[in-house]
């Protein structure tokens, strides 16, 4: 992933996921891991203890030193989101539980419509699983296939 893809990545985590601000402060340590090192992006390294506000500040300052428009587009985000958290599960960078759980999350930022709702019923489908054994909307999914994964 590019800088730019990490970063919407990471705005659309933040934005669709609520995520903390504390995520612009990792960010900006990446990038100085990385070598880039402006001011603003020091700054923002720098605000563990900070309020969201400074931070967002902040962070959009690091953006524009960096040339990186911030996205405005709430469904191309979602989109983006979506296909680059697929593919870190699909690649092992996050597990299959942690995708699931932050498509689930989508689902709720944008109040249950249909465009992901079926992670949110496949998430309650493995909590009733495991409790009673039955799913409410997956009929194939089981006790078994859950303890493989």
């Amino acid at each position: 992933m590019n800088i730019k893809e990490q970063t919407y990545f990471l705005i659309a985590d933040r934005i669709l996921g609520k995520s903390d601000s504390k995520i612009y402060v990792d960010w900006a340590v990446d990038m100085i891991q990385n070598g880039y090192d402006t001011e603003n992006i020091l700054i923002l390294a720098g605000l563990d203890n900070s309020d969201t506000e400074e931070r967002e500040k902040y962070f959009r300052e690091s953006l524009d030193d960096l040339k990186i428009d911030y996205p405005d587009n709430e469904k191309e985000l979602r989109s983006f989101y979506s296909n680059s958290l697929a593919n870190k599960v699909v690649t092992g960078k996050i597990s299959p539980q942690i995708g699931l759980r932050k498509m689930t999350e989508l689902v709720y930022a944008n109040n249950y419509s249909g465009e992901f709702l079926a992670f949110a019923d496949l998430d309650e489908d493995i909590d009733y699983v495991k409790y009673s054994g039955q799913p409410l909307f997956n009929s194939g999914l089981t006790k078994k296939i859950l303890t493989s994964l």
